[in-house]
């Protein structure tokens, strides 16, 4: 029996999902999603991952590839499931029409990959948000993915523009009305890990959050909160807690370009972390009238946008568009959605403006069912309403009563039905760490995940706990009491953690310094060879 064991390990290696990464450059996939990779990879699953750029600005595009691939045929996904859109790396995206600092106007193969667009209808796409929104939606509508996870918003340029035109990709999916609602998981690639904290090898090396130094809000995404994060478990060949013997390190290894090994201890942690984004919103099959302001930003998937997105490292974000603001004039300021078929609505999600001075503060909803009520709302960026039971339901409107400041508004609304969500996995926990081993049950509580939210109980209050010896080994056998098939695995492992540690940590500091030292050589000695062929002596 190996040293621990989850059910939602079992589910992905049994359960044939598709699974898809979203990032933009060769290596950002370790970043965002290498716990998830490495946990769906080596099962039934099949898991795509796509890059939207060839991260050739100060690399060649075929090294980046090749390091990718080699990356992820560490983490078992091979070269036949990688995608490369093919737009190059930091473009200038301030025109409709981007520009790239090596002058190509559209996506580039390489020797190793073929581009999306080419590879799919035999022609480069042009470099604009508009074709790598097209771009993104037709990679998803081709392979339809159980779920997604893409990168989020950060101070890269690319990392922005990743983000922005993915959920922009899906809008214009769930608003086509083709039945399919993928779950989407949205992760950082620099505050949760390449920026992240130096704890790998210690005690409690859970996901931090390390804000950005121009960062307009605590979470990078002011819709974001971290206690409402989800928390994956990862496999033990990613927590290994000896660097040359960790997944995640070897395969960040092969990016030798980029030197990233060197930010390992901040990148490899105990779990990995998302923001659910939901897509079953009822409003995705409504029609909606708005008496003034633009109501086709209510139901775009868009939680905001802005306009100074080069400005990552040195300016704060402007989140200034992507917003329903009503007329000043506007007498009525009302929002009616009609739906296509009668529906059942139990909660209404409002998503306010990112104007920080103006909100909306008093609405009245009603239905032509009979329900009618005055709701006062608070200054929180995303409150939801609960309203009962509403059946019957053709039509809602919403009206705004009372509003404080100018440009109140909402930047997305999400209408959704009862919902049966049953737990989808649960994980110990030490002072709110994910907890792999441990010498007792003594303050340990549960983090229970539902497919939809997450939340922390007591184990008694929610599991049975067993303790048993397999072999050499102690376990503590871990049942949820509704369902006992979600369980978790840890080992009972008594002794001197702390000396371990110690040990583990000065072995770990010599691989660093002598895998960097290689590659700093390494790299020097390609950049000398590169300036020589440029002029000639090669």
């Amino acid at each position: 029996m190996s040293k621990t064991t989850n059910s939602f390990f079992s589910e992905c290696k049994t359960v044939k999902k598709k699974i898809l990464i979203i990032v933009p450059h060769e290596d950002d996939e370790i970043n965002v999603a290498g716990g998830i990779l490495a946990n769906y990879a080596y099962g039934q699953a099949e898991v795509k991952v796509v890059f939207t750029t060839n991260g050739d600005c100060f690399e060649d595009a075929y090294v980046r590839q090749r390091e990718a691939s080699d990356s992820l045929g560490v983490l078992g996904i091979c070269k036949d499931n990688i995608i490369f859109l093919g737009y190059p790396d930091q473009l200038d995206m301030r025109q409709e029409k981007w520009k790239s600092k090596k002058g190509v106007n559209r996506t580039q193969s390489t020797k190793l990959f073929d581009d999306f667009r080419y590879a799919r209808d035999g022609y480069h796409s042009e470099l604009s948000h508009e074709n790598l929104v097209r771009d993104i939606q037709d990679v998803i509508l081709d392979f339809l993915p159980d779920e997604i996870y893409c990168v989020d918003f950060d101070s890269h340029t690319d990392h922005r523009e990743a983000s922005l035109a993915f959920e922009e990709a899906m809008g214009r999916i769930l608003n086509k009305g083709e039945n399919y609602y993928p779950t989407v998981y949205k992760g950082f690639a620099y505050p949760t890990a390449f920026k992240g904290k130096r704890d790998f090898g210690r005690k409690g090396n859970s996901t931090k959050f390390v804000k950005e130094e121009f960062a307009a809000c605590d979470m990078q995404n002011p819709y974001y909160v971290w206690e409402q994060r989800v928390r994956f478990p990862v496999v033990e060949k990613v927590r290994k807690p000896i660097l040359m013997q960790n997944a995640i390190y070897r395969a960040l290894a092969k990016h030798k370009s980029q030197l990233i090994i060197c930010q390992a201890d901040r990148i490899i942690n105990q779990d990995q972390i998302f923001w659910q984004r939901r897509t079953d919103s009822l409003l995705y099959k409504a029609d909606i009238c708005v008496s003034s302001g633009d109501g086709a930003y209510l139901n775009d998937y868009i939680l905001f946008d802005n306009t100074n997105m080069m400005m990552g490292n040195y300016e704060y974000p402007k989140f200034d568009k992507r917003v329903w603001i009503p007329d000043a004039d506007d007498m009525e300021k009302s929002i009616v959605a009609k739906f296509k078929t009668e529906v059942e609505i139990q909660s209404i999600v409002f998503y306010m403006g990112c104007n920080t001075e103006a909100y909306i503060n008093k609405i009245r909803i009603s239905m032509d069912n009979g329900f009618v009520q005055e709701f006062i709302l608070g200054t929180d960026k995303v409150q939801k309403l609960e309203l009962g039971r509403q059946i019957n339901v053709n039509q809602l409107q919403i009206e705004v009563l009372e509003a404080t400041g100018e440009g109140a508004g909402f930047s997305e609304l999400e209408i959704f039905g009862s919902k049966e969500n049953s737990v989808r996995f649960i994980k110990l926990t030490e002072d709110d760490e994910f907890c792999y081993s441990t010498d007792s049950m003594n303050g340990k509580k549960i983090y229970l995940y539902n497919g939809e939210s997450s939340a922390s109980y007591s184990v008694d209050e929610v599991c049975e706990v067993k303790k048993e010896r397999l072999g050499k080994k102690e376990y503590y056998f871990i049942n949820l009491l509704d369902n006992p098939d979600i369980f978790d695995i840890v080992v009972c492992e008594k002794g001197d953690k702390d000396c371990k540690l110690k040990i583990i940590l000065i072995c770990n500091k010599l691989s660093y310094g002598v895998t960097y030292c290689c590659y700093r050589i390494l790299r020097k000695t390609r950049n000398i060879a590169k300036k020589m062929k440029k002029r000639g002596n090669v």
